[in-house]
């Protein structure tokens, strides 16, 4: 419940109970505990999707659940 979650904007609805959660599209992921992926926010893009998830694993982001344009990364360390 402490944790932090930067998301995509269509899926901050969702965690809206959370104290600290960020908008992907405008606050960038700050640093967040945990960031929630989806690529209707790329145009349905696999590609550019999949760019996505690799760019913030170099950031320091495991992949720690993933379906079919989704994907939950939660920060390493």
């Amino acid at each position: 419940a402490d944790a932090s979650v930067a998301a995509e904007n269509n899926l901050t609805p969702h965690l809206s109970q959370r104290r600290r959660i960020y908008g992907l599209e405008y606050e960038a992921f700050s640093n967040a505990d945990y960031l929630a992926l989806d690529f209707a926010a790329l145009h349905r893009d696999p590609v550019a999707f999949e760019h996505q998830v690799d760019a913030y694993i170099a950031l320091g982001y495991r992949v720690i659940a993933r379906q079919t344009g989704l994907a939950l990364l939660e920060r390493a360390g």
